[in-house]
């Protein structure tokens, strides 16, 4: 059964993101099937529609796609420790040790920063708002959801 981290929903509860967390750096080609692997996820939603954007997230950058490209490019990047070192500050340490970090961690991390950008829980200026404004992005997550673990139906993505 394919499953993705983590889905972004706007106010409405569309799905707009997807959101795949890596344990290690990704290499270019890990990131190309990861890609492929997203805009081949966001058909078998359970919501219908196409979900158009998806974000790779690794222990050194989180980078946002726009998955309907035949060659995607980034639409934002974020150092991972500069955003989710944020919302835990032993997340630069727990990366350095010798069992790195989970990549529930980062996904979970993730939703707790599109939440802050959402609602200002933490910060009134969220870090990266800006890309994500720029994007095009800040109006479907304001006031938005984020949803863990969505299973999809059919084999594993990872």
């Amino acid at each position: 059964m394919r499953s993705v981290d983590l889905i972004a929903l706007d106010r409405e509860d569309r799905p707009f993101l997807l959101v795949e967390a890596q344990r290690r750096p990704v290499s270019p080609t890990t990131e190309r099937s990861i890609l492929h692997d997203l805009a081949s996820a966001r058909e078998a939603l359970p919501y219908g529609g196409r979900i158009h954007f998806g974000l790779i997230a690794d222990p050194e950058s989180m980078r946002l796609y726009e998955l309907d490209r035949d060659e995607p490019s980034p639409l934002g990047s974020w150092a991972t420790n500069d955003i989710l070192g944020h919302y835990d500050p032993g997340f630069p340490e727990r990366v350095r040790s010798l069992s790195g970090i989970h990549p529930d961690s980062i996904a979970g991390l993730i939703g707790s920063w599109l939440r802050d950008i959402a609602y200002h829980w933490k910060s009134p200026s969220p870090p990266g708002t800006e890309q994500w404004e720029a994007a095009g992005l800040l109006g479907r997550i304001a006031e938005g959801s984020t949803l863990s673990e969505v299973r999809l139906g059919f084999g594993a993505l990872r």
